[in-house]
């Protein structure tokens, strides 16, 4: 290990929420208490753990580490709630228990914050790792400097890896704005929240590779169904069409690309609903399209009428329409894939 630098008031807090994190848990912990630079809290919301998370985060034995126990367990949504009410220093930022930190990440966004004081979010570049801590891939490149208008236009464009883990704010302003907003499973929370910390300010982000985000089957935007990422859409349209956190140039932004950005997330995730009933060789539930034409309605009307006619539906909704095509797709599912592929429901 490094020297660890430490000053006598911490600059971050670091917020972790948790339930049932087993090894992974151990691994993310460790991670933050390897960072190069010490001046750090770390926040862990422990959310009533069975595998004796609970018991492992008590014996560590180091005064950065605050651990507040929820006396009853919580949905997702109300844990990740209660990163508003905890102290925190100047600056915060979050992660999923089972990712990890690089030894240099605190040091690197001191240096960034450092050099860009007026910046309303801080990132690095990272890493997304398997299951085994394996990497996958690097995250797609990202400038050093970007406006709102900027960062948001190609958020929308899904040209940025943005996920809950690696920002850095003032803890100041994720306060005042309250915190993640309360979406279904808090899927698309961390991109709502983002976009309207950046308000009329910019973003900075360090060349550095400094942290790991990990894919895998049990996280939860990998094991959402598709109904919970409509419910979640249908709270983020009403957020993105809020007149409020957005300025003139952002504004302009979203009324030219929001429309494009939700119609892809619906046609994603019907294309979702189709491909399950079908390996399951059942039919798709009578009105599933009309719940997305309804959620796209408000902020993309013109999508929302064409909808039913997209290439994409019209080839999933032709297999799933009779037993003898399912029965041929299911059969290329299981040869190409094998039987693991097929979901659970």
């Amino acid at each position: 290990m490094g020297e660890i630098k430490i000053v006598s008031k911490p600059l971050f807090t670091i917020v972790l929420p948790v339930r049932n994190g087993g090894s992974q848990l151990k691994d993310c912990v460790n991670s933050v208490l390897a960072q190069t630079l010490g001046n750090f809290e770390l926040a862990v919301l422990e959310n009533c753990s069975s595998d004796g998370s609970r018991e492992w985060l008590d014996e560590v034995r180091d005064p950065r580490v605050r651990v507040y126990a929820a006396s009853e367990p919580l949905s997702m949504r109300d844990n990740w709630a209660r990163s508003v009410g905890v102290p925190k220093n100047e600056f915060v930022t979050f992660m999923g228990h089972d990712d990890m930190l690089d030894p240099n990440y605190l040091e690197t966004m001191r240096a960034l914050i450092a050099a860009n004081p007026g910046a309303g979010l801080y990132h690095a570049h990272f890493r997304f790792i398997d299951d085994a801590g394996q990497t996958m891939r690097s995250c797609r490149p990202m400038p050093a400097h970007e406006t709102a208008a900027q960062f948001c236009k190609a958020f929308l464009q899904f040209e940025r890896d943005a996920n809950g883990t690696g920002y850095v704010v003032r803890s100041s302003e994720f306060d005042r704005v309250g915190g993640f907003p309360p979406f279904h499973n808090m899927l698309y929370a961390d991109h709502a929240l983002w976009l309207k910390l950046v308000g009329d300010s910019f973003v900075v982000t360090a060349p550095e590779e400094c942290f790991s985000y990990r894919l895998h089957a049990a996280s939860t935007s990998a094991s959402a169904q598709w109904r919970d990422h409509l419910k979640a859409i249908e709270e983020f349209i009403p957020f993105m069409k809020q007149a409020g956190p957005w300025g003139t140039e952002v504004t302009k932004v979203l009324d030219g690309y929001a429309p494009g950005y939700f119609l892809t997330l619906c046609k994603n995730w019907y294309s979702n609903a189709l491909v399950v009933a079908t390996k399951h060789n059942r039919r798709v539930e009578p009105g599933v399209v009309a719940e997305f034409v309804a959620a796209l309605r408000p902020i993309a009307p013109n999508e929302a009428a064409q909808f039913r006619n997209l290439k994409s539906v019209r080839v999933y909704e032709l297999i799933n329409s009779n037993p003898i095509t399912r029965r041929a797709y299911n059969l290329y599912i299981l040869l190409r894939y094998g039987k693991g592929e097929l979901p659970s429901g």
